[in-house]
């Protein structure tokens, strides 16, 4: 989940689904250092990679926390992690019953209207996928 976008519709989605199923639920959000020259990543300065996990964990709780009060009986477990986010949900979907992944809504009526980590969910998640757009 994109800590810094609105998604109030995916989260919608996945609370209401997951209490319909009775089925725990786990918000992930991924994140890795952006490349600087090449493959390699960028350098952070000891602990900053902690501070911008610490950062991104809190942004999400904050979004899941009025959803998991207005849906009491699903156990979330909302974490944010060092990894690429299209393999991230990947390993998530060998467990998950149902993979949801949010996407930006486009005005354009050429191109993809997905991005890479919802076009990686959809071809290679080894649950069913819902797509689910938001502002």
């Amino acid at each position: 989940m994109d800590v810094h976008a609105a998604c109030e519709e995916t989260l919608a989605f996945v609370f209401e689904a997951a209490e319909r199923r009775s089925a725990p639920l786990k918000v992930l959000n991924g994140w890795e250092p952006p490349p600087t020259y090449g493959p390699r990543p960028m350098v952070l300065p000891g602990g900053a990679i902690d501070g911008v996990l610490a950062e991104r964990a809190g942004a999400l709780a904050k979004k899941v926390r009025p959803w998991g009060e207005k849906h009491p009986g699903v156990r979330v477990d909302a974490r944010a992690v060092l990894a690429q986010p299209a393999e991230l949900l990947l390993d998530a979907s060998q467990e998950a019953a149902l993979l949801v992944v949010g996407r930006r809504r486009r005005d354009a009526s050429l191109g993809a209207h997905v991005g890479p980590v919802a076009h990686a969910a959809m071809h290679h998640a080894q649950a069913p996928v819902a797509v689910v757009p938001h502002p």
